[in-house]
């Protein structure tokens, strides 16, 4: 009655599947996937079904293995199938190269052995297209503001992996939050750094290619901005008119990478005067120095007699 397994109620059930085929394999030359397929309770788990146009395909490198609980007494399947790019390319269909799996098992009060599919996963050929549908360019970007380099990858499958290169070193975006790579792929710079400066390389990956595109100079620059005015200087005349100056530097900050020189004077002056003393009115040096003598020698003749 029961041609497929045991009678024992114990192990009857209708399976559940531990283990299903993903959604999507992708193979290249010379890396083939494996497909793995678990169920229990189970009595016999059928054949990877590999379907182009829902017909059966013959397989090869299938493994089957069987596990049973030493205490409840229920079996386990599973089943695995190696699939090659060859295979692949000789049974690749309009629905792509399927795969599921069918677990069957005893049912208690079932005449006849239960049985349930799997998911449905499909293996495609990886490959990744050399051109790059958009690619950075040169650019420049004034220190402290926002910079984009744009990059579109080539087509692939498994869709690729974007990265960019600075340098030729690769930008870890985890380390430098400075740089955000986007999910279309351009890489923006929250703000540019005088580091920044160089060459940007876009790049996509997936299992089947590593590629780069064209590289691009990005150049940070600075603008020059004057420091303050010194304090004016001394009156150039002693007496009568002269000239007081002042003067700033294009340093806070100097120019860089082909930035704006400061606008304006770097120099400043002014008239300034100086009061000058009547010589007609106020006696030399000498004549008071005479003077001064005068007087003493009165005080001195004065004190003798």
């Amino acid at each position: 009655d029961y041609p497929f397994g045991s009678s024992d109620p114990l192990t009857q059930g209708v399976p559940e599947w531990e283990l299903q085929p993903e959604p999507n394999y992708y193979v290249v030359q010379n890396v083939p996937v494996t497909i793995s397929c678990r169920a229990t309770p189970a009595i016999q788990v059928g054949d990877l079904i590999i379907r182009i146009d829902r017909s059966k395909v013959p397989t090869k490198n299938q493994v089957n293995k069987e596990i049973v609980d030493p205490r409840t007494r229920r079996k386990t399947l599973e089943s695995s199938i190696v699939v090659t790019k060859e295979e692949v390319d000789e049974y690749y269909g309009k629905d792509g190269y399927g795969c599921e799996c069918t677990a069957w098992n005893n049912v208690q009060g079932s005449p006849n052995p239960q049985s349930i599919k799997s998911t449905r996963g499909v293996v495609e050929v990886a490959y990744l297209r050399k051109r790059f549908e958009r690619f950075p360019m040169a650019a420049r970007v004034e220190e402290g503001q926002p910079a984009e380099l744009a990059c579109l990858p080539p087509e692939g499958k498994p869709l690729p992996t974007v990265f960019w290169l600075k340098d030729n070193v690769e930008i870890n975006v985890d380390v430098d939050v400075n740089f955000i790579i986007t999910s279309e792929g351009h890489l923006i710079i929250n703000q540019a750094r005088k580091t920044d400066t160089g060459n940007y390389t876009c790049g996509a990956s997936n299992i089947a290619q590593r590629r780069t595109s064209t590289s691009a100079m990005l150049t940070v620059f600075v603008n020059g901005f004057w420091s303050s005015w010194s304090e004016w200087s001394e009156c150039s005349a002693s007496c009568g008119k002269g000239k007081q100056r002042r003067s700033r530097t294009c340093t806070e900050p100097a120019p860089y990478n082909g930035g704006l020189p400061c606008e304006g004077e770097q120099q400043q002056s002014v008239t300034c005067s100086q009061f000058c003393p009547d010589k007609k009115q106020l006696p030399t040096t000498e004549v008071l120095a005479e003077a001064t003598e005068k007087s003493d020698n009165l005080a001195t003749e004065a004190t003798t007699s």
